[in-house]
């Protein structure tokens, strides 16, 4: 078998560790081609994991395997690489059949619950005008769950944050002060890692629906293209005004 090529013994004559893991990873690959030809993927993940810890182990072992054999090895932990491209877990029935929003309610509903019902501190979300928060906002009121809600007011709609407060046992309206809003960014700026991020927030949308009216606002119109421009830059995320709002909104709440 291969793992005997591999096989090492130490100075005390005893086999080495590389022996065992080796002659894993051939039952290994072995049993996923098998579940490969049978067409059983069920199985395939799973030890897809282990092969790929056995792998690292080996790799990381201070046990040199002989120069000669690494062409061998390296066909060896690529073997179910050739294999498996691309490998279809589940498939989704995508035919639309139903004609109400009953199951996804019933869905929704049930992962508040799930989210809420063993919670060992206080619950609170961000809220803002959107859909996404008003639903789980929603939701936890109708099922008398106790939360608390914390929205930055000045950035949303007016009318829509006053209504959802009059709903909402809980519900905190903040207008988020320069100096808040830059604690919060040097506390990102000290404790998150940063990366960029390329995205179209819904700028081009409002831009080319606005340019569309007769007599547009032009004021407005150069501000969207300037926020259009400045993403396409790559905005860094300690720099995103929704996550520095998000992490005033989460010290508040931590107190």
């Amino acid at each position: 078998m291969l793992s005997d090529i591999f096989m090492k013994k130490d100075t005390k004559g005893e086999t080495s560790e590389i022996n065992t893991q080796i002659k894993r990873l051939e039952n290994l690959s072995i049993s996923m081609s098998n579940l490969i030809a049978s067409g059983n993927s069920d199985k395939i993940m799973h030890l897809e994991k282990i092969r790929k810890k056995i792998i690292t182990d080996i790799i990381s072992t201070k046990k040199v395997i002989p120069s000669e054999h690494k062409d061998a090895f390296k066909n060896l932990i690529h073997l179910n690489d050739k294999i498996i491209n691309e490998m279809r877990v589940h498939t989704f029935d995508l035919n639309q059949h139903k004609t109400t929003f009953d199951d996804w309610n019933k869905a929704f509903a049930q992962s508040i619950y799930k989210r809420t019902k063993y919670a060992k501190c206080g619950v609170f979300i961000g809220m803002s005008g959107g859909y996404d928060s008003g639903a789980i906002a929603c939701e936890l009121t109708n099922q008398n769950i106790d939360f608390t809600a914390y929205s930055i007011s000045n950035v949303e709609d007016e009318t829509v944050m006053k209504q959802r407060k009059d709903i909402v046992k809980n519900a905190n309206l903040i207008q988020l002060e320069r100096e808040d809003f830059l604690k919060a960014r040097k506390f990102l700026k000290d404790n998150a890692e940063e990366y960029y991020l390329n995205f179209d927030n819904g700028e081009k949308d409002k831009y080319n629906e606005l340019i569309k009216e007769e007599n547009y606002n032009k004021t407005r119109a150069n501000d969207l293209l300037k926020i259009i421009e400045f993403r396409k830059t790559g905005q860094i995320v300690t720099d995103d005004n929704g996550g520095i709002g998000c992490s005033h909104i989460c010290s508040l709440a931590k107190q």
